[in-house]
């Protein structure tokens, strides 16, 4: 799930740009913000942020110089204002959108941005608190996870992290390269070596259920990631 933030100080454009992106038909969150301190209150957590320049309360610039602590965060302004152009660009925004917004203009902007964002959320370690101590696992080194009461057990192929959490709230974080074969289970694509309606079977002899009627929806999922990891 991308979560995406329009932040501009006219609630008729907030309104806007929110029905635009959801029209799209992407998997993301659309959050108006009225003000940029209300959008660094905030920011946490975001994928992308379309924002205004010319705001009464905080210049959009500005606001952007501070969202740079939120590191494979992408900022899109959206303004009327033209001669901010490279200023935009100086504090490193993704893209800069003029008022009136060209529909096709913006949708592919939108598109460009998620595929990004997507990229990136994919590449980010997932953070869990091991006992006392917080470890940092890379997602590559995940096989599976599994569902053991009020924790979960990761599966890498040297260890085995144990941690409180649910797998649905997981699933969620791990992306569209993890597939939740069974309610227990949460198997990792890029170990799967054979599947059939009753498990599907990893790398180094590994075995998880595989609920009956997930078996469809599990196919075409493995199809789709083979698609995107072996097309040029």
């Amino acid at each position: 799930m991308i979560e995406i933030a329009v932040c501009d100080d006219e609630q008729r454009i907030r309104e806007d740009l929110k029905t635009r992106i959801e029209g799209e038909g992407l998997q993301c969150r659309v959050r108006c913000f009225a003000s940029g301190r209300e959008l660094l209150e905030q920011a946490a957590g975001l994928d992308i942020v379309f924002l205004d320049i010319g705001m009464q309360e905080a210049n959009g610039l500005e606001i952007a110089e501070q969202l740079a602590q939120y590191p494979g965060l992408l900022v899109i302004f959206v303004t009327a204002h033209e001669e901010h152009v490279f200023e935009a660009f100086d504090v490193g925004a993704f893209h800069y959108l003029l008022k009136p917004v060209d529909g096709e203009k913006f949708s592919q902007v939108l598109h460009k941005a998620v595929r990004q964002a997507a990229q990136v959320k994919e590449r980010q370690p997932l953070q869990v608190k091991d006992g006392s101590a917080y470890r940092v696992i890379p997602l590559e080194q995940i096989y599976y996870a599994e569902s053991n009461g009020r924790k979960i057990l990761l599966h890498t192929e040297t260890e085995t992290v144990e941690f409180y959490g649910r797998m649905q709230e997981l699933e969620k974080r791990l992306g569209e390269d993890f597939f939740r074969c069974h309610r227990g289970f949460l198997v990792h694509f890029r170990y799967v070596v054979g599947y059939d309606t009753a498990n599907v079977y990893l790398k180094n002899d590994l075995k998880v259920y595989m609920a009956k009627q997930k078996y469809g929806e599990f196919s075409a999922a493995y199809l789709a990631y083979l698609r995107r990891v072996i097309a040029p």
